[in-house]
């Protein structure tokens, strides 16, 4: 690596970071509906000398720098469908939606990271990015994943290495986590099918009530910040009224996520037990698994590529090895295609730590440069050992 002061460069767009940061916080999107979120990304990019794609994998973003991109760096879209909680000024604008798992500040790191190796010229082989929908959201109507989606669009098309980062709430600002055990994670795709019971009840049956009693019992305890397992509801429908309830049905369709089979049947459980309450509600339930596989593992190529770049970058003391989280279990996908790495980046509220996937998530956002400058300096580190 060329001598570049990767941490002064980064340091320098810090302010810009944050506020791209706070500005796609404010517009939070569900997946495959990221239309908001997708323009911003693709019309900074430009700004940046990128050649971009857009709609790819539905609401996908892919940009290129340089001739023949065989790096590249991704990044997520979606927020969740969940209120926000937090009275900043940068909350949420849309209803019932937030950035409660910080893919906000993984697109600013690595909008920030792409603007760098512009900058650099770093177009030996290209670099490429990727923004990618449907992170959170499980399956699309017709049963596919954003990450799937993506692919199907040709987003890992000659690209030889790919890495990320996602930001930690769990972890304080200026420390860096490198993941390195295996990136491989159970996932099962579920749908839950919920009616009133065929004998007659005086009081009507309350579907919607049910819902969320059984949405209540699944979540209650549940550590967000677990990395063994957990599961996630995407989305609820519901029937028009009937003669017997209030809400005739419901379907409710999520995700089950585990890094081994303690884990796994630890999660079915929970969600068994959850499901039982509609029995005492006057409904019956449908439990259906209706597929399971793996993803790829973490390359140890480019994962101890990463980790020296971190290492020389922020110092050794700042960085250390850490277990990957099931929220960050999407990426796996991908390594089934091309090997990556990825980053955890230190963002903990020193005084109000904040959980993932929770109504009240936030980050310090002190030292975000510090995950673009590493970014960036793995991506022209894996470009000069392509080139070699």
């Amino acid at each position: 690596m060329k001598e570049i002061p990767w941490i002064q460069i980064a340091k320098d767009l810090q302010s810009e970071i944050v506020e791209q940061r706070r500005y796609l916080h404010s517009i939070p999107e569900l997946g495959f509906k990221e239309e908001k979120t997708a323009a911003f990304v693709a019309k900074t990019l430009e700004q940046y000398g990128y050649s971009v794609r857009r709609q790819v994998g539905t609401t996908g973003v892919v940009a290129d720098f340089g001739a023949n991109p065989v790096v590249a760096i991704r990044a997520e879209m979606d927020g969740l469908p969940m209120h926000e909680s937090t009275t900043s000024h940068y909350r949420s604008s849309h209803d019932g939606v937030s950035h409660s798992c910080g893919h906000d500040v993984n697109m600013a790191c690595a909008l920030a990271a792409a603007k760098i190796l512009a900058a650099q010229g770093a177009s030996a082989g290209g670099v490429r990015i990727i923004m990618q929908p449907a992170a959170e959201e499980s399956v699309d109507a017709e049963g596919k994943t954003g990450t799937f989606r993506m692919i199907e669009g040709g987003a890992l098309d000659g690209v030889k290495s790919i890495i990320a980062l996602h930001i930690d709430a769990t972890m304080m600002p200026g420390m860096v986590g490198i993941i390195t055990e295996s990136a491989k994670v159970a996932a099962s795709i579920f749908k839950i099918e919920i009616k009133p019971a065929a004998t007659s009840r005086e009081v009507p049956f309350d579907c919607i009530r049910a819902i969320a009693t059984l949405l209540q019992s699944l979540f209650a305890g549940s550590s967000t910040d677990s990395s063994d397992g957990t599961t996630i509801v995407n989305s609820i429908e519901t029937a028009p009224p009937g003669a017997q309830s209030i809400c005739q049905s419901a379907t409710l369709r999520g995700s089950l996520n585990s890094l081994g089979k303690e884990a796994r049947r630890e999660e079915m459980k929970r969600l068994d037990a959850a499901c039982a309450t509609v029995l005492q509600a006057g409904g019956v339930y449908y439990l259906e698994y209706l597929d399971s596989e793996s993803g790829g593992e973490l390359d140890a190529d480019v994962t101890e590529t990463m980790r020296q770049v971190a290492c020389e970058v922020v110092g050794e003391k700042s960085v250390s090895v850490v277990k990957r989280k099931t929220w960050t279990e999407d990426y796996s996908a991908l390594l089934k295609v091309t090997p990556g790495s990825m980053m955890l980046l230190g963002g903990q509220i020193r005084t109000s730590r904040r959980s993932h996937h929770s109504p009240s998530f936030d980050v310090d956002e002190s030292a975000l440069y510090i995950g673009a400058a590493i970014l960036a300096a793995t991506a022209y580190r894996l470009l000069g050992e392509s080139k070699s």
